[in-house]
């Protein structure tokens, strides 16, 4: 249900990254680093990583329910009837079960 999609997010908006996210951050200022997490939070990205790619996606970004390639920021819950630009569904920016890992 969106509804626990939009309270993962919540949840996930109030977390802070930890010192190991922060280590990494500063690593990548001295180092050439590509973070590849399954996570599906941004703290990798709050605390400073650049290069970051997300195997199951972005719980902080949603996605066309059609078109793959039609990614957004969200910072509001997902509704129904929250539609992309080509009229379809939004969904959460995440890999569920039985999908294909990008």
């Amino acid at each position: 249900s969106s509804d626990l999609y939009n309270e993962r997010r919540r949840h996930i908006k109030k977390a802070q990254p930890n010192p190991g996210h922060l280590l990494l951050a500063e690593m990548e200022k001295q180092y050439d680093i590509c973070i590849i997490t399954q996570n599906i939070d941004d703290l990798h990205e709050r605390a400073g990583s650049s290069d970051v790619i997300h195997l199951h996606g972005e719980i902080m970004k949603s996605r066309s329910s059609r078109f793959e390639e039609l990614i957004y920021l969200q910072t509001e819950d997902i509704k129904i009837g929250d539609c992309c630009e080509k009229g379809y569904q939004l969904r959460p920016h995440i890999v569920w079960f039985g999908e294909m890992v990008p």
